[in-house]
């Protein structure tokens, strides 16, 4: 399948004060194929919501190319049309920030459809609407239509965010931690939703989360990026990184999740970190970026970067090398 969305050697840079820079994202290759899912994974600070804003379009690249389909964003002469910034959407992480909370979730749903011309009149947005409400689940249609924001939950509300970032019809839906504020036992239904949309609407999808057990749900069969300090440091299809981790940091990750068996929690032990704090992003360390915190770090990886992803993992010490 051919990318829907393309990044190559993308970096993205933040000014500070006394000089200082803080790189975000640092060369990062990356695809979404066409009605294909991506997860992007990491701690709090690893630059996945920095990263995820290049994809929507939000954020130009300090350096590198991104490519939506054959266009080339943010190139000499590039100019948005309106066409191309409908064909990417969103679902943030705050579904009450997102959804204006004076409006009822006719009007939140409504205008746009107005505003972009695919109904013409209120009965007809009505209509549509209502569709729009039914296609996520939420019914009856008629009562939900009539609510503020306030007057539904998380996972309800996550829903009317999926409806409105479904009725333009786009290529590309980027879901920033889309369940990290809903019930658990809300979770899978969210994401059962967004698999469907996925395989009957064809729709791409850009999962950013820290739930490696959101990941391995969504993203099961697709490719999955692990992120740390702005790079990526693994690559490769969800299940088979889960289950077989060969960056120290992923491995990390994965033993940070408690057992589902309370007498199993209690003889975990320490998580195989030196340290549980990110370094700072603006003295980022030389040589391999986790070998601060990496037990297994040896002087080369003080010395110098590893290699970018190869063979799927930017690491040194991964057998072979």
């Amino acid at each position: 399948m051919n990318p829907v969305l393309s990044l190559r050697d993308v970096h993205v840079s933040f000014p500070l004060s006394g000089g200082r820079v803080l790189r975000a994202v640092q060369g990062v290759d990356l695809e979404i194929p066409e009605g294909g899912i991506v997860t992007l994974v990491g701690e709090s600070g690893c630059g996945k919501s920095t990263l995820g804003k290049v994809l929507l379009g939000v954020l130009p690249p300090t350096r590198g190319t991104v490519h939506f389909g054959e266009v080339q964003l943010w190139a000499r002469g590039f100019r948005w049309t309106r066409e191309l910034r409908l064909q990417v959407q969103v679902v943030h992480q705050d579904s009450y920030a997102s959804l204006n909370p004076v409006h009822r979730v006719q009007t939140i749903l409504g205008g746009p459809l107005r505003a972009h011309g695919l109904v013409r009149g209120a009965q007809e947005a009505g209509r549509a609407v209502r569709e729009l409400l039914e296609r996520v689940g939420l019914t009856p249609a008629d009562y939900f239509a009539a609510k503020h924001p306030f007057q539904l939950s998380g996972g309800q509300r996550q829903r009317v965010a999926l409806a409105r970032a479904l009725m333009l019809r786009p290529r590309l839906i980027l879901a920033d931690e889309p369940v990290s504020g809903v019930d658990a036992s809300v979770r899978l239904s969210i994401l059962e939703l967004m698999k469907e949309l996925n395989r009957e609407e064809g729709i791409a999808f850009a999962y950013i989360t820290h739930d490696l057990a959101t990941a391995r749900f969504f993203g099961a069969g697709h490719p999955m990026g692990v992120m740390y300090l702005g790079r990526l440091v693994e690559w490769g299809e969800v299940g088979t990184l889960l289950d077989n981790p060969r960056h120290p940091y992923l491995k990390a990750l994965l033993a940070a999740l408690p057992p589902p068996d309370p007498l199993q929690a209690r003889q975990v032990g320490l998580l195989p970190l030196k340290s549980l704090d990110l370094p700072d992003a603006t003295r980022p360390p030389s040589g391999c970026p986790f070998h601060p915190r990496c037990l297994l770090a040896e002087a080369r990886c003080e010395a110098g970067d590893p290699p970018a992803l190869l063979d799927g993992v930017a690491c040194h010490l991964v057998e072979g090398r």
